[in-house]
């Protein structure tokens, strides 16, 4: 019976460990599934953040998807860590690029940074206009470069 408990835990072991060594070894180069609708956005996201410094290649391969789904409670997109998800409303692709852009910003500084509601203008838990965004684009987008620089670009990503 000892011997089998031991065959057992030795197998289990086994099997994590090579599942960690696939999962490290393949090729991620990239979301699994986004949106088509965003990918623009999303690589001006990446784009904003390598030019300062900022690998987001962790990201990309922690990510399974960001995808356009119906989100309930008035919000326009919401992060779910642990499905290793995004999803943005539809309803922000009729608001304008911006909102888009606004919103895609926010919900990769959660997940990718941790960051918390209200911590900078684009972490706002209040719904912006097209306008507030596009007026006040590069300020807020300055504004979320140095709080990332802040806690130095570091993300809580495994």
């Amino acid at each position: 019976m000892k011997r089998l408990c031991l065959y057992i835990v030795l197998l289990s072991l086994l099997g994590v460990a090579l599942y960690y060594w696939l999962n490290d070894n393949k090729s991620n180069d990239a979301v699994v599934d986004i949106d088509h609708r965003l990918q623009k956005y999303i690589d001006e996201w990446k784009e904003d953040l390598n030019a300062e410094g900022v690998e987001t290649k962790s990201v990309f391969i922690s990510l399974r998807s960001i995808l356009i789904k119906n989100i309930p409670d008035d919000k326009v997109g919401v992060s779910y860590y642990y499905k290793r998800t995004i999803e943005i409303d539809p309803i922000v692709l009729s608001r304008g690029e911006f909102s888009l852009r606004g919103a895609i910003y926010h919900e990769l500084g959660h997940f990718a940074f941790g960051l918390e509601h209200e911590s900078c203008q684009m972490m706002s838990t209040r719904i912006l206009s097209e306008e507030e965004y596009k007026n006040n684009w590069d300020e807020m987008v300055k504004e979320y470069i140095t709080l990332l620089q802040k806690q130095n670009f570091e993300t809580h990503l495994p």
